[in-house]
This record gives structure tokens, C-alpha cells and sequence, in this order.
């Protein structure tokens, strides 16, 4: 049925100088057609029309009757496992936006049950632009405080980290700045080092 659907929307957006689906129905087709997980066009659907405002929260149990799962999947780490996971990957490798459900911010709890999910929505503009912030910060550092590759290595998976936002690594490269710059200390790269460790790499 997916299938028949992604088709009738091919036919009507269509670029008319070469007859190959355009924008969001290209992505739709590619998606449908070479999809193992069933619900990844269907999360792709609701992902993408979210793609301008960067992301949303949306409540676990609504979700699930947009996947049509709603008694499906009582354990939400069996939902996360069969559906969420397999979406991400083959968005990641196929589509024009994905999200990451791997992110510490990505789920929201009432006590210990998850009831909402905080999907952000990636785009490859997007990345471009994480990893230009990324290659400004190591900038940074090695031109204030001497950073080699090592050092540089030593806090990757906090340069790397797709959770996190990079103006907030930023934030606290200023902030601990001012900090050494009122204060004696008697190696600031090494107290660079552990404050943004201490801060992001939880």
C-alpha cells in the first residue's frame, strides 16, 4: 500500500523537463523503495515537515498512533530497538533530513517512564554547518592555548558530539577564558581541557 502511494505522488510531482520526482517525493520514493523497516517513511514524513523549525517534542503515545503501533510495543525500549533505531540509520543513509534518537536530551521522562521524544531534525545544511562551528572551535583552542592534534583528540567526542550544540561548547570556552584570565592558573590548556570534559562528556 506504501508503495502505491509513494508511486501516485511521483506521478504528481513530477519535473516536467525530465519526468524524475522532485524534493520531498523523491526522498518519499528512494525511501519506500529501499527500505527495510516499514515505519522509516512513515517517520520521514513526519520528520521532514519539521525540517525549517529544526525539530519538536512530541508525546510517546501520540507517536505511536501516527505509526499505527498504538498496541504495539508496551516496552518502549522494545519500540526504540524495532522502530526508532532502524528509522535513524537508513534515514541517515538515504534521506535529506534524519534525527538522532541516540542524544541524552532525546527522551523525556515522568519519573522513570519515557513520555515524550525530543526529535531534532538534521539536515546535511546543517551538519555543514555543525562541522564548520567545529573547525572554528579547534581554531580557537589552538590559537589561545596551544592545543595539539592530541589535544585536540583528547576532547573529540565532545567536538563530535551530535547532542552537543556547538554554541554552547563556545559558551564555555568564553566563560572559562574570563575565568583564567581573573585567576591564577598554572596550566590553563589543562584546566581548558577538564572544564570542557567536566561539562559536556557525562
Amino acid at each position: 500500500m506504501e508503495k502505491m502511494v509513494a508511486e501516485i505522488l511521483i506521478d504528481i510531482d513530477k519535473d516536467p523537463t525530465n519526468l524524475r520526482p522532485i524534493n520531498y517525493t523523491r526522498y518519499i520514493y528512494e525511501i519506500v523503495q529501499n527500505s527495510r523497516n516499514k515505519y522509516t517513511a512513515r517517520l520521514y514524513k513526519i520528520i521532514s515537515s519539521w525540517k525549517k523549525k529544526g525539530g519538536f517534542i512530541i508525546a510517546l503515545s501520540v507517536l505511536k498512533e501516527q505509526l499505527g503501533v498504538t498496541d504495539q510495543y508496551p516496552n518502549y525500549y522494545d519500540f526504540k530497538r524495532r522502530v526508532l533505531l532502524p528509522a535513524h540509520e537508513e534515514l541517515l543513509e538515504k534521506a535529506d533530513c534524519w534525527f538522532n534518537c541516540k542524544g541524552k536530551d532525546f527522551e523525556i521522562r515522568e519519573g522513570k517512564t519515557v513520555t515524550h521524544l525530543s526529535f531534532k531534525v538534521i539536515t546535511p545544511e546543517f551538519a555543514e554547518e555543525d562541522s564548520k562551528k567545529t573547525a572554528y572551535i579547534e581554531r580557537i583552542l589552538r590559537d589561545n592555548y596551544k592545543f595539539t592534534d592530541a589535544d585536540i583528540l583528547n576532547i573529540e567526542n565532545v567536538l563530535n558530539s551530535p547532542e552537543i550544540e556547538r554554541h554552547s561548547i563556545i559558551k564555555k570556552i568564553i566563560e572559562v577564558s574570563e575565568y583564567i584570565s581573573q585567576n591564577e592558573i598554572g596550566n590553563p590548556k589543562a584546566y581548558v581541557i577538564k572544564s570542557l570534559l567536566t561539562q559536556f562528556n557525562k
